[in-house]
């Protein structure tokens, strides 16, 4: 039995913290402080907790079906199995604005996690960030779905284009 390397690729989510044009950044307060909850459960009775208000596309996250159709599964309908454990496979599309076809030739999708590396990552939380992030050509997710892909992903802005559906 081979042992699953995990590698994590989620950014720090703080207070302030800007990650897409548009939407709200996150707000990170303290909801109970330690010396309030030991004004209420009593003395030597300490702990804190904290709320974080968010919108979902904040950071590292997945996208499910619910969010661009209504009758789609949110991410409690998103069986674990499906994007935990499973096979990787990391294609380099570096120096790339659109990820084309060309990058899936001759390479088995089917049931893997599929993580495009463009190195647009390295420009979160900056201005650039928003700017000429690299994306999947339309062509590129169909062809994903057809091979089976389990789940893909990219370190970049969004995996489509958002200027448009076409780019």
């Amino acid at each position: 039995m081979t042992r699953a390397h995990l590698v994590d690729l989620s950014h720090v989510v703080r207070e302030g913290l800007h990650t897409y044009p548009g939407l709200p950044a996150p707000r990170v307060v303290e909801h109970l402080s330690r010396a309030a909850a030991e004004e209420i459960y009593g003395p030597g009775v300490t702990f804190q907790i904290g709320m974080i208000t968010l919108c979902s596309n904040t950071g590292t996250y997945m996208d499910v079906p619910f969010h661009r159709f209504a009758d789609g599964h949110d991410l409690t309908g998103l069986p674990l199995e499906r994007v935990a454990g499973v096979p990787g496979l990391c294609i380099d599309a570096r120096g790339r604005r659109s990820a084309g076809l060309d990058l899936l030739a001759g390479r088995d999708v089917e049931g893997r996690a599929v993580l495009f590396h463009t190195g647009h990552s390295r420009h979160f939380a900056t201005p650039a960030y928003e700017v000429d992030h690299p994306y999947l050509d339309r062509s590129v997710a169909e062809a994903l779905v057809a091979g089976g892909a389990a789940c893909v992903g990219i370190d970049s802005l969004n995996i489509d284009a958002i200027s448009g559906p076409e780019g």
